[in-house]
């Protein structure tokens, strides 16, 4: 074989190997994802079986009101509670967008994945606190008030803000302040206009139905400004 063969041999059988690599590579990483996605699904099957199993055992209430829908164990109409379940839908689309957001730039490797995730464990503490009562029962009970758990809420808002704001740009600032615009004016709504009227109700939830939703559009776009630039 002339000098010129062997070289074109070897380049060509580097150009195998390199394939075979790769691809061998590309094989480990779905085998790995497959994995990852049968793991999530199976601690999900095992966190269903131990909750409706706590609840066939335990003697607290009947198995009933902790599984029908609200309406249907009070004798209700369907929309019983309309506006704030629509509310508890927008905290979860949050959830969905910053959690989705934040495992895609962490696998690209992209910077902001921890705000992104912070910033969903938030809207998942917001999406606990609006459907289980929260700020007006269970943690009512223990402090006493709720001036000292919106402040607290507004504390942890405020570290993470802190901590995210070299994230934000001309897009998402305006979502953020807008958003908590609203949420903030039925947290003052609830605190200080002391009459329960239908006129209050109306401005209180109407307040925070507008500020969840743009929160889940806060998301939205953070989300997606976020992937595109860890994507360059």
């Amino acid at each position: 074989m002339t000098p010129i063969g062997t070289r074109l041999w070897r380049q060509s059988s580097r150009w195998v190997n390199d394939e075979r690599a790769a691809a061998l590579v590309a094989k480990r990483e779905r085998s790995s994802d497959v994995f990852q996605v049968w793991l999530v699904a199976a601690c999900l099957l095992l966190l269903s079986l131990v909750m409706f199993t706590v609840i066939f055992f335990q003697d607290i209430t009947t198995v009933g009101l902790l599984t029908r829908d609200p309406s249907e164990t009070v004798g209700e109409p369907w929309y019983l509670g309309a506006a704030s379940s629509l509310g508890g839908i927008g905290w979860s689309a949050a959830v969905s967008f910053f959690g989705f957001a934040a495992v895609l730039v962490w696998r690209s490797g992209g910077d902001g994945a921890v705000s992104l995730f912070c910033a969903a464990l938030f809207s998942l503490l917001m999406l606990i606190d609006d459907v289980f009562l929260l700020h007006d029962d269970i943690l009512l009970r223990l402090v006493g008030s709720e001036a000292p758990i919106y402040a607290g809420y507004v504390v942890l808002a405020g570290v993470w803000f802190g901590a995210s704001i070299k994230h934000f740009d001309r897009t998402t600032f305006p979502a953020l302040v807008i958003a908590v615009a609203f949420l903030g004016t039925s947290v003052l709504i609830d605190l200080f206009w002391d009459s329960d009227t239908d006129v209050r109700l109306v401005f209180e939830e109407g307040s925070k139905f507008a500020g969840i939703w743009l929160w889940a559009l806060f998301a939205m776009v953070m989300g997606v400004t976020r992937i595109e630039q860890s994507a360059t």
